[in-house]
């Protein structure tokens, strides 16, 4: 059993993660944007082992139905991976949209895998194209609740 603990995001939290590899670009665009306070809500946590950030994810509502995931994760996340996503999905799940879509890097295997891990379908055979922050390519995958 690992001991992670989870905090309400709050967008300093950025300045404690160091993202693994495929999500450098994300982070520091992120982080240059002066908008990750607009990613504090009562669905967005801060996932913490010691005192080490691991990640920290969370839900923007779209429509009343639909909303957006997001998430950064740290090379430290790796052993704590199956608490990370149980908690996403109880997230998700308790969530009040029917309808939460995951896009990710078409190159970035790891994010995928993830998203097939929390039980999103892969919307897009092909990937959309300039889709992300910096015009690269991403899939989209989808949580939807019947």
């Amino acid at each position: 059993m690992t001991d992670v603990t989870f905090t309400p995001f709050r967008a300093g939290h950025l300045g404690y993660l160091v993202p693994q590899a495929g999500q450098r670009r994300d982070h520091a665009v992120l982080l240059g944007s002066g908008a990750a306070e607009l990613l504090e809500s009562p669905l967005a946590l801060t996932a913490w082992h010691r005192s080490a950030c691991l990640g920290m994810a969370g839900l923007l509502p779209v429509h009343p139905h639909r909303a957006v995931a997001w998430m950064l994760l740290s090379e430290l996340a790796g052993p704590h991976m199956l608490t990370i996503s149980r908690k996403v999905k109880r997230v998700a799940a308790l969530s009040p949209w029917r309808r939460i879509e995951v896009t990710v890097d078409a190159t970035f295997v790891e994010g995928q895998r993830f998203a097939r891990l929390l039980g999103a379908k892969l919307e897009t055979p092909e990937p959309m194209r300039a889709y992300g922050t910096d015009g690269e390519d991403q899939y989209m995958y989808a949580l939807v609740r019947d």
